[in-house]
């Protein structure tokens, strides 16, 4: 029996009770309502007035249970609206089903440490099968790092919450990159819990990895080309002039062997410079139809001469036939010598060097670590008989300026084979054992196009004399050149930039047969140049020469089989037969 005071129940320190309490509260005497607080109103709604009989009031959903008054009679009817705590365990059903349907992994750790909850993509992300195997057990086990729980709730303790990428383990004991964001709760009981969201971040940060090295690339790439730039001029002098002192006939032996070095040593800074444009994807290339086994054969006289004697090199079989490709076969010669190269210091104590030749095709699926696009391909597996790279130095093995040769290294020889073989629309692979050896596996594209038969002599007879103009800023370019020609027993002048070379096309007597300009001069380039001087000599023929790479001189059209080209550096022997070449050029 419940004893209630006649007095109105809402005064006092009992009104603070009734006004406030949690459920509806009702006095109800001979079947009609006489009091009601707060709360039963908002479960009864308007239907809810003094003097309304009891009886028609509690809808379905609604509990109500009577306890009798004291000496006044009546009742006291305690009203529970089940309606809410059904649409509250509905919510609660509904995050639930959200939080299995997500597709972030979802977990509930306790104070004591141990996994309460994990939703259905975080058994995915872990390798799980069940809920089973991870309730109760510790996070621990799922991190490479078993420290790495720990750190996450003190930094919790810290700031209430934290976001941090760490290695994540899964079941079968494979490691994979998570983002995981922790922070600290209650559960209902009020008890201290941590919940965590977690993504499985493995390809954003190769790709974020990817996005870097692309950045670095392209900042070696702007740096190499004007390198590049500025050190073939310098190499042009060199080149040249060690080549025409060594044809004077005063010469001596000794002499024209010192002259041989100095340009031994110029063509490897050359080359130098063609593999860091090879590495920034800017060099030049010149590809054609070609078959494959036969490119790779072309090559191995080079690649023998390179060799120790106790290196074994097996080739494709001379009937053997590659598919037909498309390739510029000076690159991929490059890209072979320097596997080769590889391989010999690999191979001390001697081994076995085998290039073999093949065909490929490529599903949808792709390669396993490369980047190609389904197709047929030509395969080149360059394999040695070394001591072979742990995984680690495999690893980095492409990277630009990695080197395990020491001082002796640049670095740049793998990386620039990956950049040629991928300007190629191509890719590199590589496979390697410790104790074993390794395999490096090249693909180029296939083609339909018919494998040209080799051309007969480009130059009919020399062209005895012609009137050149030489339109470069550079004074050893300039020099050079003028000594070449005269050499050539050409007539030519020099001007050090376009103003200039207009003024001497109008002040010369015998206008020139040819223009022999660089593509960037200090007031304007070599195309507007050509295009002016042709203004008033329209049969002008035109050599263009450069230091620059590919990304400059494609986009003006420099490139096209009809343009005539002399990338520098050059010899005089070399300048001397394009200039021919250009004059008899239609």
């Amino acid at each position: 029996m419940v004893e209630v005071s006649d007095s109105d129940p809402s005064d006092g320190f009992g009104g603070a009770l009734w006004n406030h309490a949690p459920v509806g509260l009702l006095v109800v005497r001979e079947g009609r309502v006489e009091r009601f607080n707060p709360r039963a109103a908002s479960i009864l709604g308007r239907d809810l007035v003094a003097g309304a009989e009891f009886g028609a009031l509690i809808p379905r959903g609604v509990e109500a249970k009577a306890e009798p008054l004291g000496e006044g009679g009546g009742e006291l009817v305690f009203l529970t609206d089940l309606r809410a705590q059904e649409a509250l365990r509905r919510e609660r059903d509904e995050w639930r089903g959200a939080l299995e349907d997500a597709l972030y992994g979802y977990d509930v750790v306790d104070a004591q440490g141990c996994f309460v909850y994990v939703n259905q993509a975080y058994l995915d992300m872990w390798g799980y099968e069940s809920q089973e195997e991870v309730l109760g057990t510790s996070p621990a086990g799922h991190c490479a790092d078993p420290e790495t729980p720990a750190r996450l709730i003190e930094a919790v303790e810290r700031h209430g919450h934290t976001t941090q990428e760490f290695q994540g383990k899964r079941k079968d004991g494979s490691t994979f990159d998570v983002l995981m964001a922790v922070q600290r709760s209650v559960n209902e009981q009020g008890e201290p819990v941590y919940r965590g969201t977690s993504l499985d971040v493995t390809e954003l940060r190769r790709l974020r990895t990817e996005l870097h090295h692309h950045q670095k690339l392209e900042a070696l790439g702007g740096l190499a080309a004007n390198v590049a730039h500025d050190f073939n001029n310098l190499l042009v002098p060199i080149l040249g002039y060690a080549e025409l002192l060594g044809l004077d006939p005063a010469c001596t032996t000794a002499q024209r062997q010192a002259l041989e070095q100095v340009e031994h040593a110029a063509r490897q800074a050359r080359d130098l410079t063609q593999q860091l444009l090879s590495v920034a994807r800017k060099q030049v290339l010149s590809k054609r139809p070609s078959d494959l086994a036969d490119a790779v054969r072309s090559a191995s006289g080079l690649i023998d001469r390179l060799l120790r004697a106790n290196i074994r090199l097996q080739l494709p079989d001379s009937s053997a036939t590659g598919c037909r490709v498309m390739v510029d076969s000076s690159q991929l010669e490059q890209v072979l010598l320097n596997l080769a190269n590889n391989a010999q210091h690999a191979m001390p104590q001697g081994g076995e060097l085998r290039i073999e030749v093949s065909e490929r095709t490529v599903g949808a699926e792709g390669i396993a670590g490369g980047q190609l696009q389904p197709g047929s391909y030509g395969e080149v597996v360059v394999s040695d008989t070394g001591h072979g790279m742990s995984p680690q130095t495999l690893a980095k093995a492409f990277d630009p300026f990695f080197t395990t040769k020491g001082l002796r290294g640049t670095g740049l020889g793998l990386a620039s084979a990956r950049s040629v073989m991928r300007q190629h629309g191509g890719e590199i692979l590589a496979e390697s054992e410790v104790g074993v050896g390794s395999t490096f596996r090249l693909y180029l594209p296939s083609t339909e196009e018919a494998v040209p038969s080799a051309p007969a002599s480009v130059l009919n007879d020399p062209v005895a004399s012609a009137s050149v103009l030489v339109a470069d800023d550079d004074d050893f370019v300039r020099g050079f050149a003028l000594e070449a020609l005269a050499r050539g027993g050409h007539k030519a002048h020099a001007a050090a930039s376009g103003a200039e070379a207009l003024a001497l096309l109008r002040s010369v007597s015998e206008p020139p047969s040819l223009l022999l300009t660089d593509v960037v001069l200090a007031d304007t380039t070599g195309p507007d140049l050509a295009r002016r001087a042709r203004a008033s000599l329209p049969k002008l023929h035109v050599l263009y020469m450069s230091g620059y790479g590919e990304h400059l001189l494609g986009p003006q059209g420099l490139l096209a089989p009809e343009v005539d080209y002399l990338p520098k550096p050059f010899s005089c022997s070399q300048l001397l037969r394009r200039v021919d070449q250009a004059l008899q050029h239609s």
